[in-house]
């Protein structure tokens, strides 16, 4: 294709002059999409990087404004740089979501490649920090909270951006994050793939991909990165910047960095930068672990006013000093927990306190205990079975109509997580269910629940001759349980003020039972979701693409939140005789196979979290 240029009266040239190299000059030259049909007006300058520039390109006809990020074809005659180019456009076209700068279209002429993409007026995130130099707190949350949420979506679809860094985070006119340049982006095409190519930018850049002997990098890279942001934000400068790339990267290696103590900074901030930052790529938190910190639970403004790019903006009275002693006072009174574990130094991430046994025997239990409810029916092996036959029979079956959901009242029976938390770098899960229980997966491997009517608690330990259940109040426990008691209740109160429910219902009382309570016995990541597996026979997978499946082998229930939130609960019988077009009911069954693929990992040795 060619690009044109043209007078103020729009002129025909000649063919020689219509092949001429667009001159620069800003508005004197239009170029010509021909195969679709559209002409763009090149205005000024927007930036320029190694290999292209950008400039905005106004469409002729309908005015509308793009950023057109312009490739000139001469610096593509290598092939590496070509198939770099093409690997670029088909990551970015593939995205589409809130956070990610929008891509229109591409198009070529025989000089350049030309790519539209959305245009974001305020700039990147570099120009902010070189105005402000540091970020308030809210301010960082502000911005952080909008980068995880577009990276975990990147993640979602397989992509590790590898090039996060505040000159690739875009704001538009809201102040709206838009990750862009995905000139470094790779998808990871297969589960446990590990990349091998050395990219990044020196001060963002994670130790695994300077170490060519560690087996590659995966999604953990982008953790890295964040990391490297916040702190920059918080503390005006790259945590590893150094005057040469050398030393840069010898900090790195040796994971060597400094947070000033005299910085106004909360510890919560630190000890989340401490955990994103952590040598090992196991280590990290993955993004939903990053949303749940307890940094997150400071105050985060709304919107901010385009005056923030220059100057501190103003907050409502007390907010920034609020959150700042709320966040303080969420660490410190828990700092010391005993939760009376000898393994609980294992936790990843952040400080690491010991937590061991009281000094002093306590007198004989007053308490009610008895051994757990029975897990033979509910093993693993028994769901394993009953989810391969489901798929089994759901693949052999003839078309049919949609399966009608069950009725309310029976599907109120099936319990699963609706609000979640992960602090398992210090303490551990916590989780509310749907009957509005609470409860704890300890970093030590015991539990604790707390009733919907907080009129009982069940606190969950292995002992020889198996998992004993003792029974508490909130206001009667022993002395040694203080601390899991005040956590207990934290998470309580942090998932009431902070979480939305995962479906869209609301809690539902659960009636009184012989049984016990149910609560998690264990989880695990995937690169496709959070799998929970809850006592009682019931397997919960959150999927990052925000849908969840809920599979109740006891009660032969199958509950499915499709991305939209809606909540349907169907029974499993019904689900196997089901063959059928419906678009929630197709997105639940292609599902299936990987809630086998995902028990049958559980059964294997421990994944590490």
């Amino acid at each position: 294709m060619s690009s044109t240029r043209t007078s103020s009266r729009h002129s025909s040239q000649s063919t020689a002059t219509r092949q001429h190299k667009p001159r620069e000059r800003t508005g004197s030259v239009v170029v010509h999409d021909r195969r679709g049909g559209h002409s763009y007006t090149k205005g000024r300058l927007l930036g320029k990087g190694g290999f292209a520039k950008c400039y905005e390109l106004s469409d002729v006809e309908s005015q509308r404004l793009y950023a057109g990020k312009i490739v000139e074809k001469r610096t593509l005659a290598k092939y590496r740089a070509k198939e770099k180019l093409t690997t670029e456009i088909k990551i970015h076209n593939s995205l589409s979501h809130d956070n990610i700068v929008g891509f229109h279209r591409f198009f070529e002429d025989p000089d350049c490649v030309y790519i539209l993409l959305e245009v974001c007026e305020s700039q990147t995130m570099m120009e902010l920090h070189k105005r402000r130099r540091t970020l308030t707190e809210p301010e960082t949350r502000f911005y952080l909270k909008q980068i995880v949420e577009g990276t975990m979506y990147m993640h979602s679809r397989k992509v590790i951006h590898r090039d996060l860094k505040l000159g690739n985070l875009f704001l538009d006119k809201d102040l709206k994050v838009k990750i862009g340049d995905f000139g470094l982006a790779t998808t990871v095409e297969y589960e446990g793939e590990r990349k091998k190519t050395l990219c990044g930018t020196p001060n963002y850049i994670a130790p695994e991909i300077l170490d060519r002997k560690c087996g590659g990098h995966s999604y953990e890279v982008d953790v890295w990165s964040i990391g490297c942001i916040m702190y920059t934000l918080l503390f005006g400068r790259p945590p590893f910047e150094t005057s040469s790339i050398d030393s840069t990267y010898r900090r790195i290696r040796n994971n060597e960095y400094h947070m000033s103590s005299s910085a106004n900074v909360t510890e919560p901030a630190r000890d989340l930068i401490r955990w994103m930052l952590a040598a090992k790529p196991t280590d990290r938190p993955t993004m939903e672990q990053i949303i749940g910190h307890s940094f997150f639970s400071g105050f985060t403004p709304e919107t901010l006013s385009r005056s923030s790019l220059t100057k501190v903006p103003s907050f409502p009275e007390g907010a920034v000093s609020a959150a700042s002693v709320a966040t303080r006072a969420i660490r410190r009174p828990l700092g010391a927990v005993d939760v009376n574990s000898p393994a609980a130094g294992s936790s990843s991430g952040g400080s690491k306190k010991a937590m061991s046994k009281p000094s002093m025997p306590e007198a004989p239990s007053k308490y009610t205990s008895h051994p757990a409810s029975s897990d033979r029916d509910h093993s693993l092996q028994a769901v394993l079975a009953k989810l391969q036959t489901l798929v089994a029979d759901q693949s052999a079956c003839a078309p049919s109509d949609v399966p009608t959901p069950v009725a309310e009242s029976k599907a109120s029976t099936s319990t699963w997580i609706s609000k979640w938390v992960d602090y398992s770098n210090k303490y551990g899960l916590g989780y509310q269910l749907s009957d509005g229980s609470v409860g704890v997966l300890f970093n030590d491997s015991t539990k604790m629940v707390l009733s919907a009517d907080q009129t009982k608690i069940e606190s969950i330990e292995r002992s020889p001759a198996g998992h004993i259940v003792t029974h508490l109040t909130l206001t009667d426990f022993p002395a040694s349980l203080t601390k899991k008691v005040t956590l207990l209740k934290y998470f309580q109160s942090y998932m009431n003020k902070n979480l939305l429910n995962g479906g869209n219902g609301s809690p539902t009382p659960a009636e009184q039972s012989k049984e016990d309570m149910m609560h998690v016995k264990k989880w695990i990541r995937t690169s496709q979701a959070i799998v929970f597996r809850l006592s009682q026979g019931v397997i919960q997978i959150n999927f990052f693409d925000h849908a969840k499946l809920i599979f109740n082998a006891p009660l032969g229930l199958i509950t499915f939140i499709d991305k939209s939130r809606e909540t349907n609960t169907y029974s499993v019988a019904d689900i196997g005789k089901t063959n059928n077009a419906d678009e929630v009911v197709s997105d639940l069954i292609e599902r299936l196979p990987y809630a086998v693929e995902v028990v049958n990992k559980m059964m294997g040795p421990p994944a590490r979290r």
